[in-house]
């Protein structure tokens, strides 16, 4: 992050480091809290069962289709609300990292699929991976393509970079772990990650399209209900939403 502001700041100008770190903290905070929240207990969970090949398999696929409904709706939630999410924390002159924030709010979506499968590496304690490939060779293709990119782009390019660089990280950790533990993700989980891909970069093509406002904005709503509608359904699944919702009702009522 350091080198990228350096190289911004000089190759720029100052402002530019303003706009872009405005973007990052409006996305990272939302997508931090998510992630550190499963990391939380996930992590003591997997290095339980890392010697248990089925069971470490089962595990990842049950927490990244959690992980992905909730990223999906933040997602989501981020790229339809932008406009006003910026005009709420910042002010006018931030109104173009709008794009910046709605492109890395859908990188986000691939971090999360991969998220569960990198921690796979801690638990069997592989430190060629997160020491060199991960800390060293992945840390450096996201300077550099953030470089290349802004270098093209401006700050836009930064939030592109960003997304580029997170396909390349989810190729290499997915592909990794698959062909050095042999544990990888289930076609239904799959499914999942491509569905709620598609329908975030379709409220992104919708909102930077040239339809009418109106049309554009009851696309999104019927867009951002339905993802919320197949989230709450795929978590239900495994936590009992409702169960929990009546008991603290009951709760509240005794």
């Amino acid at each position: 992050t350091y080198l990228i502001n350096a190289f911004v700041n000089n190759y720029g100008n100052t402002a530019d480091v303003g706009l872009y770190q405005g973007a990052n903290i409006i996305t990272l905070q939302c997508i931090a809290l998510v992630f550190s929240a499963f990391a939380t207990d996930y992590y003591p969970h997997l290095s339980q069962v890392s010697g248990d090949r089925e069971k470490m398999a089962t595990l990842v696929n049950q927490e990244v289709e959690v992980v992905m409904s909730i990223m999906s709706v933040v997602a989501a939630t981020l790229i339809v609300f932008a406009p006003l999410v910026v005009r709420l924390l910042l002010t006018e002159e931030f109104m173009c990292i709008i794009p910046v924030i709605q492109i890395m709010s859908l990188a986000f979506l691939m971090k999360a699929l991969y998220f569960p499968m990198g921690y796979i590496v801690y638990a069997k304690g592989d430190k060629f991976f997160y020491l060199l490939i991960s800390g060293l060779l992945l840390n450096a293709k996201y300077v550099l393509l953030s470089v290349l990119c802004y270098m093209k782009l401006g700050v836009v390019g930064l939030g592109l970079g960003f997304a580029v660089s997170e396909v390349v990280d989810m190729i290499v950790i997915i592909s990794y772990i698959r062909c050095k533990y042999h544990v990888g993700y289930s076609y239904k989980t799959y499914l999942s990650a491509v569905i709620s891909f598609v329908v975030c970069l379709a409220m992104l093509l919708c909102h930077n399209s040239d339809v009418d406002g109106c049309v554009a904005i009851a696309c999104n709503v019927c867009l951002l209900t339905g993802i919320v509608l197949l989230s709450v359904y795929n978590i239900n699944k495994r936590v009992d939403i409702m169960s929990c919702i009546k008991r603290m009702l009951n709760k509240k009522n005794g």
